[in-house]
């Protein structure tokens, strides 16, 4: 009986496979996480925790609000040009941040680059598959990197260990890839009406919302290196991931 209930309640409420889904990428994200951990050194683990930190926090800056205006005000049309230009210019500002006060190398910093821009576009098509109520593919999108960061666990494991440039590109190329099957997926569809008006101003307010959630959210991490060691951030990367993780995702997919 009680497992019936809980299939119609799967069928019918958005709300709750939302909710699963969110919570089984934390599941996963948790894992590959815990996964690098045990491939690579501490000091190494520390460095990627670091880049993809900034990398999250880059990546839902970078649209400067623009997704939370699609779904304020869906079926308009949206040109990929603005997400694309306002990605380049967070991506570029949060780059200089990494090799300034981090010490980030060059190859990180082009990584941190491509993945925050190709990162931006693809969180604002997602936002427009949301404004369509097509979760699928939106979920798809804004979860994807959970899947990727669980196979780059296994192949770590698998491997004895790899290279930061390598989990860093790895992260790039995912973020390109899922920029482009988005984007690729809304241009072939038929779509009318005259491009919706999305205003600046607007997008800078809602930037700060998500600005002050991202803070609460990450700032552990981009202190711990300053204030004490690599090492240290990964320790405390590792009993994050296991205490808050799905409990995290489970949250923002009840939000979602």
């Amino acid at each position: 009986m009680a497992e019936s209930r809980l299939r119609r309640l799967l069928k019918n409420s958005t709300a709750l496979r939302t909710a699963v889904v969110f919570g089984l990428a934390g599941v996963g994200y948790a894992l590959g996480n815990l996964l690098l951990a045990r491939a690579l050194p501490r000091a190494q683990f520390g460095v990627f925790t670091l880049f993809l930190a900034l990398v999250q926090m880059g990546a839902s800056l970078a649209p400067i609000g623009l997704e939370g205006q699609v779904n304020r005000r869906p079926g308009g049309l949206v040109h990929p040009g603005r997400p694309l230009v306002t990605s380049g210019v967070v991506a570029f500002v949060i780059a200089i941040i990494g090799s300034t006060l981090y010490g980030m190398n060059a190859v990180l910093a082009v990584a941190l680059i491509i993945s925050i821009t190709a990162g931006g576009i693809s969180r604002v098509a997602a936002a427009i598959f949301q404004s369509q109520l097509r979760f699928g593919p939106a979920l798809s999108l804004s979860q994807g990197l959970a899947v990727a960061l669980l196979g780059m666990g296994v192949f770590a494991v698998i491997a004895e260990g790899a290279e930061i440039r390598v989990l860093a590109a790895l992260v790039a190329g995912y973020y390109v890839i899922s920029a482009g099957v988005g984007w690729g997926v809304l241009s072939r569809q038929k779509r009318a009406g005259a491009p919706a008006e999305h205003s600046f101003l607007e997008g800078l307010s809602l930037l700060g919302i998500t600005a002050a959630a991202l803070l609460l959210m990450q700032v552990e991490r981009l202190l711990a290196p300053r204030l004490l060691t690599l090492e240290d951030l990964a320790t405390f990367a590792v009993a994050t991931t296991l205490v808050g993780s799905p409990f995290r995702m489970l949250q923002m997919g009840a939000g979602y």
